[in-house]
């Protein structure tokens, strides 16, 4: 079975209390974790999203793994609903 990230966004994994505009922060944390059983945080807003990390994979898996990034594209653009 291949395992996935489905990303809407995700950044370093490094969380602040307080982080300042330029520093990374861990994203996650405001979205809701993927229950299709695979590895992933979707939120319900739009995230701006420079790099992504992916901590706690073991080796074998880790080959198996694809980042998703899949964004909503709205009625005014001609089209409506989601697309990857």
């Amino acid at each position: 079975m291949l395992s996935s990230l489905a990303l809407c966004a995700l950044s370093l994994p490094f969380a602040a209390a307080e982080p300042r505009a330029g520093e990374p922060v861990d994203l996650a944390e405001f979205g809701t974790p993927i229950a299709d059983g695979g590895i992933g945080v979707e939120w319900t807003g739009p995230r701006e999203v420079s790099s992504a990390a992916i901590a706690g994979i073991d080796d074998e898996r880790a080959p198996r793994l694809r980042v998703e990034w899949w964004g909503s594209v709205w009625p005014q653009n001609g089209t409506g609903g989601w697309m990857r």
